[in-house]
């Protein structure tokens, strides 16, 4: 831990290094800080190692304070062993200590790895109130819980309920698909939080065509040779529903991981309150930029670096993370608790929205979410070919029990046909315009029951049907 480049992260795709998750983004709080942990070799004992990336430095005219923060005395390292086992851990586990960078702790004036001079209440308070921490505690790997407590009193309590599954990460066997799934609470105003969702990794051709090329990106080691960076063609969409004071919005984040800094989510506006906030993750084993505030989906001409970065990322995105958004959107209309108007609600602002529109285009599926009649004649959400849909007059217009009764051998038609029919085409998750073409018009209409027809013709009810249908 206390050199940067010092472990086998690199050639591990099943840990998150080189994202800008772990120990580098300490330092956009401070320039140095202190471990604290039990260690096996330290026999029962409380050892501290401080993280100075500045120690390297040849102090030979180098006019540097981080050449004194070595300097741990033993009052100190006694005052931080009391707080940590005071804090509740006695004999187990790891404390980091961050003191925040200001003027008075830079290793020279003006210096440091940011500007930025963070302020505690300031960063607790955002901590607790952040938009994003729904979505965050639900994507976490392996943490089960969360506590931020200010001069002795907790101010925020997140623990993720037994039993939920969380998400994986990459595997080093090779493809899988799996569902994640659960359960946030704590004292927090965004609980409970409840997610799914589903995570894949692709196989392994799938990443070959990048990693065998020859301008795959490398990284150099502590001992100076080149090390191909890792890569796992891994992703997943998470969708989490929390309740929200502020009206009832979609946040659409993309991830490595945990959401991206560098840009606020898309804000989709729903149309009913009672829906509260509903968070989409985006996740995919992309390359960031060094800060965690983009991800490149484009190439840059002139940049071949860049460019092949950015098509390693399309290639996630359209193979991996975009074919999961009709699964995934089902799972949360099954398993989030929301009622059949809301998730009408749900589906018709996302169908209208500019990004879906460009989403499902990108995506390399060919399957599409719709509300659709079942072979039992109910209306049900399920997941299509997105050719074989069908526009059906509206539920209000026709139930479904009326459809039966005015072409009753519609199921077994539709089956022959390999067409499922929708009953609302503004609620559709396509890429494409959801149609009849006029020979099953034809065909369709020639098998209604004359009966009903007839029966109809005179209030125009008939009517109103063959306009739906066209």
């Amino acid at each position: 831990m206390t050199r940067a480049s010092g472990s086998d992260k690199a050639n591990d795709v099943a840990k998150a290094g080189r994202f800008g998750l772990g120990q580098k983004s300490l330092f956009n709080l401070c320039d140095a800080f202190i471990v604290q942990g039990w260690l096996t070799e330290s026999l029962g004992a409380v050892e501290h190692r401080i993280v100075n990336p500045y120690v390297a430095l040849d102090s030979d005219g180098t006019d540097t304070a981080a050449l004194t923060w070595e300097e741990f005395g033993e009052d100190d390292r006694a005052a931080l062993g009391e707080a940590f086992v005071a804090a509740g851990f006695a004999g187990q586990g790891v404390a980091i200590y961050i003191p925040f960078r200001s003027s008075f702790i830079r290793p020279s004036p003006g210096a440091g790895f940011s500007n930025s001079e963070p302020v505690v209440d300031e960063i607790i308070a955002s901590y607790c109130s952040t938009d994003r921490i729904a979505i965050v505690t639900a994507a976490l790997r392996n943490l089960n819980s969360i506590e931020i407590s200010a001069s002795g009193a907790a101010r925020l309590v997140l623990t993720a309920e037994p039993g939920g599954v969380r998400l994986a990460g990459p595997s080093t066997a090779g493809s899988f698909s799996r569902d994640v799934g659960g359960t946030i609470i704590g004292s927090s105003f965004i609980t409970p939080v409840r997610y799914c969702g589903e995570e894949r990794q692709l196989p392994d051709r799938d990443s070959a065509v990048f990693t065998d090329d020859g301008r795959w990106p490398a990284t150099i080691d502590e001992r100076h040779r080149r090390v191909p960076e890792k890569a796992a063609a891994h992703a997943a969409a998470i969708v989490a529903r929390s309740p929200s004071a502020l009206g009832a919005t979609l946040n659409i984040h993309w991830a490595v991981f945990l959401p991206i800094d560098g840009a606020q989510p898309l804000q989709i506006a729903l149309d009913d309150a009672s829906i509260g906030r509903l968070d989409l993750l985006l996740h995919g084993y992309f390359f960031v930029d060094s800060g965690r505030r983009s991800i490149s989906f484009e190439p840059r001409p002139g940049d071949a670096d860049q460019s092949f970065r950015a098509e390693w990322n399309a290639m996630v995105k359209c193979n991996g993370t975009l074919p999961l958004l009709p699964a995934t959107i089902l799972r949360a209309f099954n398993e989030l608790g929301l009622t059949a108007r809301q998730k009408r609600v749900i589906a018709r602002a996302l169908a209208l929205s500019a990004w879906w529109r460009a989403a499902a285009r990108e995506s390399s599926s060919t399957l599409a979410l719709a509300e659709c009649l079942s072979p039992e004649g109910e209306m049900t959400w399920s997941i299509a070919e997105q050719t074989a849909l069908r526009p059906l007059p509206s539920g209000d217009l026709l139930p479904a029990s009326a459809l039966r009764r005015l072409f009753p051998g519609f199921q077994e038609w539709a089956a022959r046909r390999g067409v499922v029919g929708t009953f609302d085409p503004t609620t559709v998750l396509t890429s494409g315009d959801v149609a009849w073409n006029d020979e099953e018009l034809s065909e369709l209409l020639s098998e209604a029951r004359c009966q009903g027809a007839a029966a109809n013709r005179g209030n125009g009810i008939f009517r109103s049907v063959l306009d739906g249908f066209a």
